[in-house]
């Protein structure tokens, strides 16, 4: 059962990366005339659940404690992402942050799927 957890572990984080990038591409569509914004806000919205997911396949995979720490880092910064386009209105300040915080997702979503390469051939971790 973990070897498959560890398996749906790899998956998820290298599939949450490639997921990112495509909303990525859908916002420079929706900001260079190719389309409207309305693809990255909806696959945005989509995504944003993927690293309960990661978290979820992370604990039943036991990855030991300082993956944990990453996929949870990731999982927070994922959560907070389609929120901070709401407060345009109220807080611009904040709202601003939404495309900082976007390269902080694919810092730590990069550094979530390149460690997972390890989970693969690794024994168990007992943390």
């Amino acid at each position: 059962m973990t070897r498959a957890l560890r398996i749906a572990y790899v998956l998820v984080a290298w599939l949450y990366l490639a997921g990112l990038a495509a909303v990525a591409f859908a916002a420079g569509l929706g900001l260079f005339g190719g389309s409207t914004m309305q693809l990255h806000r909806e696959s945005g919205y989509i995504l944003h659940l993927a690293p309960i997911l990661l978290l979820l396949a992370a604990w039943g995979a036991r990855v030991g404690r300082p993956t944990m720490w990453w996929v949870v880092a990731l999982s927070v910064s994922g959560l907070i992402q389609p929120m901070l386009p709401i407060l345009r209105e109220s807080v611009p300040f904040l709202a601003a942050l939404h495309p900082l915080n976007a390269m902080v997702l694919f810092y730590l979503a990069f550094t979530v799927a390149w460690r997972s390469r390890t989970f693969l051939a690794e024994p168990l971790a007992t943390a």
